[in-house]
């Protein structure tokens, strides 16, 4: 089986976690929307970009603290939903919605001891301040925890840290992320992210999401998107099925690709996670 058709074989079982995955949505009355490059994939190719490996989903945080709290009673058995609550090692802010019956292991994450299975994405949308001090104070904060909570698992620092220069910085907070553990640090970061939410805090017109925030450079030049975006919605078909997705969604797309609908060089055509899968895919 070579790499293209390794690729689909994958992206057909992505495809049905992520319409179980919209099954609960619709069951539970959850508002959500493909992001990333499974938007740009909806939009450009009504269906996965050919080369990407992944499905990306994101939610407002009211809509991603009640999916939290109660898809895992209505999944079929084989499905779960991995958080830092329901999976006490998993170390990630955003979500992760698995299939277990087929176990795949991203490289980074080898050394965790967590909860296995192929996965898509579920990442909350919360309100960044407008005051670009506070903005700064912000991410500047987030991005610390980030590096505690992550430097929690001394051996995967050492394997899989990219540069000398991270795997320094990770090892110099590992004494602070051993004493408090990803778990508590996440709940840190919770309260910090959801602050902003309330509206006396903020005018609620701008918007972050998930572990993947903005650099620090890119947030104060005012690149954010309004959370109006997350106001409307339609579906848009994806595998000749159809999902949610914001209505605006060509606004996502320019802040995120600019000229989406032209294609990247053929150099640039690679898919970007690094899954092993141990459990083999019926083709």
């Amino acid at each position: 089986m070579d790499n293209t058709s390794e690729n689909k074989i994958l992206q057909c079982e992505l495809l049905k976690i992520l319409i179980e995955f919209d099954r609960v949505c619709k069951e539970l009355k959850i508002k959500y929307s493909l992001s990333s490059g499974t938007l740009l994939g909806a939009v450009r190719h009504r269906g996965f970009i050919p080369w990407d490996d992944d499905i990306d989903v994101i939610m407002t945080r009211h809509n991603y603290e009640m999916f939290s709290e109660k898809a895992q009673s209505i999944l079929s058995n084989k499905y779960f939903l991995q958080t830092y609550e329901t999976d006490k090692k998993y170390p990630h802010h955003f979500a992760k919605f698995l299939n277990t019956e087929i176990v795949a292991v991203e490289k980074a994450n080898m050394e965790l001891n967590i909860q296995r299975g192929l996965f898509i994405d579920i990442f909350p949308v919360d309100i960044i301040p407008n005051n670009k001090v506070l903005r700064l104070l912000y991410v500047i904060t987030i991005r610390f925890l980030k590096v505690v909570k992550y430097a929690e698992n001394y051996s995967a620092i050492v394997k899989n840290s990219a540069s000398n220069s991270k795997k320094c910085i990770k090892i110099l907070f590992y004494p602070i992320a051993a004493l408090f553990g990803s778990n508590k640090v996440n709940k840190i970061e919770t309260f910090v992210r959801c602050y902003f939410n309330n509206s006396d805090n903020s005018s609620n017109n701008r918007e972050t999401y998930g572990d993947y925030d903005p650099g620090i450079l890119q947030v104060c030049a005012g690149r954010e998107m309004l959370f109006s975006l997350f106001e409307e919605y339609m579906e848009l078909e994806f595998e000749k099925n159809k999902f949610l997705c914001i209505k605006n969604f060509d606004d996502y797309l320019k802040k995120n690709y600019g000229d989406y609908m032209q294609l990247p060089p053929v150099e640039k055509r690679i898919s970007h996670h690094d899954l092993i899968i141990y459990t083999k895919i019926k083709e």
